[in-house]
């Protein structure tokens, strides 16, 4: 079994040799020989001069049965209404987390045609800037490799949707 102080270098603690073996008489030598300061007479806590005569008086008077609450007993429709009520919130709980853990979650069945049809709708508040700041990679991506590789047929698709002629000269 290894050392629990075997991190520590030195002993940070020394006492002098043989220090222990007369300490006793030492300390004995020290309190005969030197004046050791008084102690004080009083404890400075003072009790009234009455108090353990009135003490009982008071103690008493304190727990008589007229300052007493009475206690409340719980009827058993009472009592079966709480043990009732936990039963439903466990059972609650319990079917709560069962359809968690087996996924039948209805965001895992949505379409991407119910979220567009909620959307257009209005139940989802997006809007453009939220659309472009959610595929601003991708987006950014499709115009660098797209910029440059457009096809002939594109050309005349896009000159034609939109009504562009060439003017002769």
């Amino acid at each position: 079994m290894e050392n629990k102080n075997s991190h520590i270098k030195k002993e940070g603690f020394k006492i002098p040799e043989n220090y222990f073996e007369n300490f006793e008489e030492r300390l004995m030598h020290t309190i005969a020989n030197e004046k050791v300061p008084d102690f004080p007479k009083e404890t400075g806590f003072k009790i009234p001069d009455t108090y353990f005569e009135d003490v009982e008086i008071d103690i008493l008077a304190k727990i008589s049965s007229e300052n007493v609450k009475p206690i409340r007993k719980i009827s058993w429709v009472k009592r079966f209404n709480y043990i009732a009520g936990s039963v439903a919130a466990i059972i609650i709980v319990a079917l709560g987390i069962n359809s968690i853990f087996n996924g039948n979650n209805e965001i895992n069945t949505l379409t991407a045609t119910d979220i567009e049809n909620s959307i257009e709708a209005g139940y989802l508040p997006i809007s453009s800037y939220d659309v472009g700041e959610a595929f601003s990679d991708d987006i950014a991506t499709i115009t660098m490799t797209n910029s440059n590789e457009l096809s002939e047929d594109d050309i005349i698709n896009y000159l034609s949707v939109y009504n562009i002629t060439q003017e002769e000269e």
